[in-house]
This record gives C-alpha cells, structure tokens and sequence, in this order.
C-alpha cells in the first residue's frame, strides 16, 4: 500500500511538472473536454486493459511477485498516460487533458481492484 501511496504522488509530481512546458496550455484551457465523451471511456479502458495485461503477462507468463508485478503495470499504464497527453499537448491543435489523465488513473485503480479480487 505504502508503494501505491508513493507511486500516486509521484504521477501527481510528474503531472503538475508537465505545466512548466515551454508551449503555454491557457490558450487550449477553453477548449471543450466534457467529463463524459467517448474519449474518456476509451481512455479508462485502454489504462484498465494495459494495467491488467500487463500484471498478468508479468506474474502468470514471467513469474515476476505480485508486489512487484502490481508496481510494473501502474508504471507501465502511467508513463503510457502522460506520454499520450504530452503527445497531444505538442500537435498543433491538441492540448493536455487532465480529465483524461483522470479517466486513466479511474481504469488504473479498477484494474488493480480486478487484480487485487482476482488472485
């Protein structure tokens, strides 16, 4: 739990660092980003997906701990999350969505409750 508990503050350091960017994000701020759009549905389920897929292709296929299976995918499904969203910060119409972000950690922690259930 203490890992989890330090993995989450670390994506909430790496997040507010991504706003000392050199491409300002206030002008794409007014930008329409409902909370419930078909984007925010494909982004929590590509993070539970990934989250899930890839704890289990580390426990089940490479005999990795659970511990340490669990730490890899959050990592994995994070550094994809932020990737994406810097990503579409530097297209020429995109900007960085926190409401996606929030839409990946909802799959994220629902893929670890899956997996926490599952076992």
């Amino acid at each position: 739990m203490r890992k989890l508990a330090f993995i989450c503050i670390l994506f909430l350091g790496l997040v507010s660092n991504v706003f000392c960017i050199e491409k300002p994000l206030s002008p794409n701020m007014n930008r329409k980003d409902p909370w419930f759009a078909m984007d925010k549905l494909k982004h929590f389920s590509s993070s539970l997906y990934l989250t899930t897929t890839s704890y289990y292709i580390q426990n089940k296929m490479f005999s990795e701990s659970n511990k340490k299976s669990k730490t890899n995918s959050v990592s994995i499904t994070v550094t994809c999350a932020l990737g994406k969203e810097i990503w579409d910060s530097r297209k020429k119409n995109g900007f960085f969505s926190i409401k996606d972000l929030i839409a990946d950690c909802t799959g994220i922690a629902i893929g670890l409750i899956f997996i926490n259930n599952i076992q």
